[in-house]
């Protein structure tokens, strides 16, 4: 499609069928915008003298470290080929049947990568940021712990009602999405060592599907709770 689906300050993202494709597959095509690399290094210049000469004003506060950072890390997401690479890393962190049934990756399509273009398998859903609109009134209540430990909530008003931390309300799909999110970073942070640090509401995408069995059984035996 020649409209982009989106945009951001690297490139676009377009839509596109692959023609070899049994089923006519539908892909994403993210293009570098146009003479990008030579744009970045005057734009790149231009900030880290504009930080030597701010620095001098101002040597307590490293501006001229803080703009090569800046710079270098810019820099480093020019070449599409080694966010091919890290695709496939997180694909392979997030691929067994517990994980998958929670999180999915876009995957390059092999042969389609170079470091301008990148060819992705097209993953449907809303940006989170359609939930995050905030309804209702905050919980609030007096944390107590069962004769097993675990902890739990008694909402004022309701005594009799018990909000377990670190589950979901039954039927809430906010707090199912932000239990997911929270559970996929902290894989990433503590058992990985492979943060994805571009979180931002475009690049996470919520699409609700129905899980099977296997995967259910597996939720319910860690959490004791298969809705979540």
């Amino acid at each position: 499609e020649e409209s982009p689906l989106a945009s951001g300050s690297i490139g676009q993202v377009h839509l596109a069928k692959l023609r070899h494709a049994q089923q006519n597959e539908t892909v994403a095509v993210k293009v570098q915008h146009p003479n990008l690399t030579e744009r970045l290094a005057l734009d790149m210049t231009i900030l880290r003298r504009l930080a030597a000469l701010a620095a001098h004003l101002a040597p307590d506060m490293r501006i001229g470290e803080t703009a090569d950072q800046f710079a270098l890390n810019f820099e480093a997401q020019l070449d599409f080929r080694d966010e091919a690479l890290n695709l496939d890393k997180f694909a392979a962190n997030f691929s067994s049947s517990f994980w998958s049934a929670v999180v999915s990756f876009p995957r390059p399509i092999r042969g389609l990568v170079s470091h301008d273009v990148l060819v992705e398998t097209y993953e449907e859903g809303e940006s989170v940021a359609t939930f995050l609109t905030r309804s209702g009134t905050r919980e609030v209540g007096e944390w107590k712990q069962d004769k097993k430990g675990q902890w739990y909530m008694v909402q004022k008003g309701d005594e009799g009602k018990k909000r377990y931390a670190g589950t979901a309300n039954v039927g809430d799909l906010r707090s199912n999405i932000a239990l997911c999110g929270v559970q996929a970073y902290l894989k990433m942070l503590i058992w990985d060592n492979y943060i994805h640090a571009d979180l931002h509401p475009g690049n996470v995408l919520i699409r609700v599907e129905r899980i099977r069995p296997w995967a259910r059984l597996q939720r319910w035996l860690v959490m004791g709770n298969p809705s979540a």
